[in-house]
């Protein structure tokens, strides 16, 4: 046997001691999560477990180069299942979830049209802007037996195997440290959104898919493969509207790219503007079946505002308060006709606005790579965390530079064969820029559909600056994988509403509505999502959170969200005794959402049954915490008692 079998011979067999190691340290994770549940918050904002992991996964890929994919998809679901689980152990109130548990503002909405649809058949306006997150979560609450918490677990596990497939296709062109990057830093990315029902978890899983197919389409010259991502990215984008420019650009790129012996395949082009329009008649398609069609994309009239005057997307109610009390589509018309006066009477004013969103995404604070940045409670001393940020962030940005500046030489550009896809799906993201701008992507929220392009431009100039790979050279056979499989899945959840799959009766939503001049509140718990507040938690319970522990986080939670923006509605859930139980249901008869709180002695009636509305209409602006006695339910439609909410607050 010579050296390099034995070598190999030698580390399989010392496989399952590395193995067990890897399992110890997860479980050791999972124990520390449990016994301290703030520090749980590390593995979904913090830096020295996400630290700790990588390291973990590069020894043990340096040692068993050979087991790569099982050794990546170990660190990507161990991730993603470590944050979910510390976020529900954590009990945390911020602007995304309430106990750790319970969607709020956006997340709400969203999961409160899932139930909409389930009783009523139809969703909001709001909902409508983005219906395939709602179709998907809908699709995926069914199969789940209605369970929350597992349809939350489904979403992080399919976004966790995008993520995997995104990163085994760079690896199987770039080797194996750039797949390591391109899972390390789409974790740092994903991680904030595991456990929350926001767009970010299918926009990210779609255009990951989208991102492998076309990577490997690239290198393979498969075309069909190419459409099938090109189909899964704009998809991904009608989930999570970002960077819409980045569609047209790999069309025109498909063009070159499969052009064979002739100069530019036209065919190509036009195949990829049908499948790009295919996937936004899919989006149209859940707006005319479940929502309001013309609410698609109409927040985009108020970051063109922004735009305009040098503010954000809040900046229009700021200058024009008074519309804050028309319906939506009437502002969204009046917002559009403010920009247009705006740029009829001053030009210029979008021209500063386009630079400006290119200094602030290349050079800002909240540009590129600001994801890092995670603002909340958990163990990462400060210092390493401002260290880590500015390091990764620093060398991400440096690369990216790199990386195109190498590329505008002939004699790099010619050995990277990617180096064209590369081009276009930079050129992509940038002319978007404008549109999606920064100060309203939030920690690059609506980049997530394309953070895997924008990631592999700093990896290959990484791999370049190294002197290593020519950074599409395979070392394994580019065969194509499976992502277009998990793909097609996704876009058959999402398509199942459309086709009136466990859909509720409008008409009964037409009567209820026309009948809902009554201070009575009409409720079924079968539609809800709960948390119990207990003076301990229980290993196997993840309904439940230790009091204790939820009083921490909403006491030292350094967002401040809710704090500062529902100041009365924060302390009235911090004030919540041992033995509360909080929900989130829906108001059989009005639309909006609402936030219960039971006590220990309340047994949840079995149907419908009702509350008394006092003070105000119990709808989801202002958004209402009200107690639940049960003394004051009454069931089988009789009279019931009032019961006592507490106060109201303002929401967005």
């Amino acid at each position: 046997m010579n050296n390099a079998g034995q070598h190999q011979a030698e580390a399989r067999g010392r496989l399952p001691a590395y193995v067990g190691a890897a399992a110890c340290a997860f479980a050791a994770a999972y124990l520390l999560a449990y016994l301290s549940p703030l520090s749980a918050l590390d593995f979904r904002h913090g830096f020295l477990w996400p630290l700790a992991s990588l390291c973990l996964a590069a020894g043990l890929q340096y040692r068993f180069s050979s087991h790569r994919a099982l050794i990546l998809f170990s660190l990507i679901m161990g991730t993603c299942g470590l944050a979910l689980f510390g976020l529900w152990r954590s009990g945390l109130s911020n602007g995304q979830v309430l106990g750790g548990v319970l969607p709020f503002l956006d997340g709400g909405t969203y999961f409160h049209d899932t139930l909409n649809y389930i009783a009523k058949g139809h969703i909001s306006f709001a909902s409508s802007r983005r219906p395939i997150l709602t179709a998907y979560m809908t699709s995926l609450y069914l199969l789940t037996g209605q369970s929350y918490r597992l349809t939350l677990l489904m979403m992080t596990l399919v976004a966790g195997l995008s993520i995997f497939f995104a990163s085994r296709s760079v690896g199987k062109t770039c080797g194996g440290w750039a797949e390591l990057g391109m899972a390390f830093v789409l974790l740092l990315f994903f991680r904030s959104f595991v456990g929350t029902a926001l767009t970010e978890n299918i926009g990210l899983a779609l255009g990951a898919l989208g991102f492998s197919c076309i990577w490997e389409a690239n290198a393979s010259s498969a075309r069909r493969l190419y459409f099938w991502g090109l189909f899964f990215l704009a998809l991904g984008l009608n989930s999570r509207a970002g960077a819409f420019f980045i569609l047209p650009a790999l069309a025109l790129w498909s063009g070159r790219a499969f052009r064979g012996h002739t100069k530019y395949a036209a065919n190509a082009l036009v195949t990829s503007l049908a499948v790009i329009a295919a996937a936004f008649a899919f989006n149209y398609l859940l707006l005319f079946r479940l929502g309001t069609p013309a609410a698609g994309f109409s927040n985009f009239s108020f970051v063109l505002y922004g735009l305009l005057t040098g503010g954000d997307w809040t900046t229009f109610y700021k200058h024009y308060p008074s519309f804050a009390n028309l319906a939506d589509a009437e502002t969204v018309k009046a917002v559009y006709a403010a920009c247009f006066r705006l740029m009829a009477t001053d030009p210029g004013s979008l021209v500063r606005g386009i630079f400006r969103a290119w200094r602030e995404m290349y050079f800002g604070v909240s540009g590129s790579y600001s994801f890092v940045w995670v603002n909340s409670v958990d163990m990462t001393p400060d210092l390493l965390r401002r260290a880590s940020i500015v390091v990764l962030a620093g060398l991400l940005n440096a690369a990216t530079f790199a990386c195109l500046a190498l590329l505008s030489l002939r004699k790099f550009r010619n050995r990277v064969t990617a180096g064209p896809l590369i081009l276009a799906s930079f050129a992509g993201v940038f002319l978007s820029v404008p549109f999606a701008p920064p100060w309203d992507a939030n920690v690059m929220r609506v980049y997530a559909a394309t953070i895997p392009f924008q990631v592999m431009v700093p990896l290959v100039g990484l791999s370049a600056l190294a002197g290593g790979t020519r950074g599409t050279e395979p070392d394994a056979p580019a065969k194509p994988g499976h992502a277009w499989m998990l793909g097609v899945a996704i876009t058959l959840l999402c398509l199942a509403p459309a086709l009136g799959i466990a859909r509720g009766d409008p008409a009964d939503a037409l009567r209820n509505a026309a009948s809902s001049a009554t201070d009575r509140t009409r409720l079924n718990l079968r539609h809800s999502v709960s948390v119990h507040l207990g003076q301990e938690a229980q290993l196997f319970d993840p309904t439940s959170v230790a009091l204790q522990t939820y009083q921490a986080t909403q006491r030292d939670g350094r967002d401040g969200h809710l704090r500062s923006f529902v100041p009365a509605f924060a302390a009235d859930l911090a004030a919540c005794p041992a033995g509360t139980t909080l929900w989130l249901t829906i108001d059989q008869d009005r639309e909006g959402i609402l936030y219960l709180a039971s006590g220990p002695e309340f047994i949840p009636p079995q149907g419908l049954f009702s509350l008394k509305a006092t003070g105000a209409s119990a709808t989801a602006f202002p958004p209402l915490l009200r107690r639940m006695d049960q003394s004051g339910i009454v069931t089988g439609g009789a009279e019931p008692l009032q019961s006592t909410p507490l106060r109201m607050v303002s929401d967005r």
